[in-house]
């Protein structure tokens, strides 16, 4: 079934589903107020007779009230999931359209200073970034960030990755279902981080075994000493006792207690999210390696993350105003949660930490996954150790209109060593050499790419396209395209694993002669390092480079028609180099000159 086509059928039935759920929980709220005001009136008649059926029938409405309040309180829920899910699925279909604004676009991770990210476009509105993120927590986030700014792999983990896309994305409703539930719990940017803080801490109570003799003695007393208050019909001294030994003993772990509830208490939300996620993650059936690891792990980790759910809640009652302190003055009742939370780190951080960070790998496959689902023409590259060279056919830019974008053959590396590609104003030089390089992305990420194929050794990569100047810094244009050229020689003369290097318009900054002198040298410079790469350019009087390096360099250019109604481009990549020009044309047709 075609991506569009199931997104629709889920939408009907999800829409069909949330009608029949609005009006169940419509009807439960009137049944609650029906049997409320019954309800009172049971119980005046009660207190006014005393008549045993009259309580009988009372206690009876009282226990049928609750179980319509947990009732309306189930649909309710699942009221908020269909409301996800279908916001979810809606996004999903503008995505199929190109429309990725209802996806996060990663601004917070955009960096000048990165050998490509910004170069290509990887992160901020319109990146590869906010086509691909579905994450629904901030580790899954910040794992998806990192693998882009750094996919690089073996080719067996690069397939490894391959086969765990390729199970995902047979699974939609899998993959839906994770993101409803990390969707409906909110997170903090630092919850990760304070309960891994306090997973990883050492431990300040259970040490102290007075406090366990404390933790259960005190509640006797208490009870003791209240029953003898009530025979005596007076307040017992005892109680007096109780209630300063607990202060105190409170007072002098005050600063621990705190602590304690500010990195688990104040992260209830972020528990309740991780519990859903390994509850929904332990409930899948996976075949691939890397999957199946974390579906076990979940399934471990399930018991453990509830009762740890269970705990934080309950020490998170003492900011009740009224039953925080009340528990404590007579109940030691914040020693007892913090022994409790600490006794049961001692058996289970090891195996939530690791299950915390499988449910953040799996959050960005997901991501990954759900752009394979939503590109089923695309091609899964091969990855081919022993080459040195990007072969593909029909690649296109992932970012481009579906309907629309032009492909292009290329073959990098087998023949030459170095691209030298010129072309008119407008003609695709750019989006080229951009489609190069995020393709190289997205095939080491595993993900399947827009081609009818792709193969590609394992490379690292270099950029130099869009330069910022710094004023603040008091960095003219041509210094930071200097600094920026010295940064990406020194890494591929320092490396030991063959680059690939993408240039537009190297030198921008200078006069003409001084640009191509220096480009020249530039890419003499690259031919003596493990290198490929692509030049873009608009000075031909580079292509003489092809006769004096065969075998080395090849030209390769783009070109623009002049019709009668004007200049028509059709971005297709051709051997040898550009003999148009078309920058007065352009400006004439935009009435800039007559």
């Amino acid at each position: 079934m075609h991506p569009e086509e199931y997104y629709k059928q889920q939408l009907a039935q999800k829409a069909e589903q949330l009608n029949a759920t609005q009006k169940s929980v419509s009807t439960f709220s009137w049944l609650r107020i029906f049997l409320a005001i019954v309800l009172l009136g049971v119980l005046y008649l009660a207190f006014a007779y005393g008549e045993t059926w009259q309580w009988l029938l009372a206690g009876t409405g009282i226990v049928a009230f609750f179980y319509l309040m947990g009732v309306h309180a189930a649909h309710k829920e699942k009221e908020r999931r269909l409301h996800i899910h279908i916001d979810i699925l809606n996004a999903e279909l503008k995505a199929l359209n190109d429309d990725y604004s209802s996806f996060l676009p990663g601004n917070e991770f955009v960096n000048v200073a990165h050998p490509y990210s910004f170069d290509l476009d990887i992160f901020g509105r319109g990146s590869i970034f906010q086509m691909l993120c579905r994450t629904v927590t901030k580790d899954g986030e910040q794992r998806l960030a990192r693998l882009l700014e750094r996919p690089y792999a073996t080719a067996i983990e690069i397939k490894e990755r391959q086969q765990s896309l390729q199970e995902l994305g047979s699974m939609p409703g899998f993959m839906e279902s994770f993101r409803v539930s990390g969707i409906r719990y909110t997170e903090e940017a630092k919850d990760m981080s304070k309960v891994l803080g306090w997973l990883r801490d050492d431990d300040k109570f259970i040490s102290k075994k007075y406090l366990f003799v404390l933790a259960a003695l005190i509640p006797i007393l208490t009870i003791i000493f209240g029953v003898l208050s009530v025979q005596q019909g007076d307040f017992h001294q005892g109680l007096l006792f109780v209630l300063i030994a607990n202060w105190a003993v409170l007072l002098i772990h005050s600063k621990d207690i705190k602590q304690t509830h500010l990195l688990v208490g104040r992260s209830i939300k972020f528990i309740d999210k991780y519990e859903q996620l390994l509850a929904v993650t332990a409930s899948a059936t996976f075949k691939t390696a890397t999957l199946s690891h974390i579906q076990q792990q979940a399934t471990a980790s399930v018991r453990q993350i509830t009762e740890f759910r269970k705990l934080a809640h309950l020490f998170d009652s003492r900011q009740n105003g009224m039953v925080g302190p009340l528990m404590n003055s007579f109940f030691l009742f914040d020693i007892y949660c913090v022994l409790r939370l600490e006794s049961w780190r001692t058996k289970s951080k090891n195996q939530l930490d690791e299950a915390f960070s499988n449910i953040s790998l799996l959050d960005s496959y997901i991501s990954l996954a759900t752009y394979a689902f939503n590109n089923p023409e695309n091609i899964y590259p091969v990855i081919n150790e022993q080459s040195t060279a990007i072969e593909a056919t029909d690649v296109k830019h992932p970012l481009l209109n579906t309907r629309s974008a032009i492909g292009n053959d290329m073959s990098l590396g087998k023949q030459e060593q170095l691209y030298l590609l010129t072309g008119a104003n407008m003609t695709g030089k750019s989006t080229f050499i951009r489609t190069v390089g995020i393709n190289l992305i997205l095939a080491y990420l595993g993900v399947p790419v827009r081609a009818r194929s792709f193969g590609l050794p394992l490379l690292r990569m270099y950029t130099a396209i869009r330069i910022s100047d710094s004023v603040q810094d008091d960095i003219s244009y041509f210094k930071a395209e200097l600094n920026r050229m010295q940064q990406l020689m020194q890494t591929v003369q320092q490396s030991d694993v063959p680059y690939l290097i993408l240039l537009d318009e190297p030198l921008r900054g200078t006069n003409s002669t001084d640009k191509q002198m220096g480009t020249q040298s530039i890419m003499e410079k690259l031919l003596q390092y493990k290198a490929i790469g692509i030049v873009a350019t608009h000075d031909t009087g580079l292509c003489k480079l092809e006769q004096a390096y065969p075998s080395k360099i090849s030209n390769y250019h783009f070109e623009s028609e002049v019709t009668d109604t004007g200049l028509k481009f059709d971005f297709k990549l051709k051997t040898g180099g550009s003999t148009s020009n078309n920058a007065t044309i352009l400006m004439k047709l935009m009435g800039i000159v007559s």
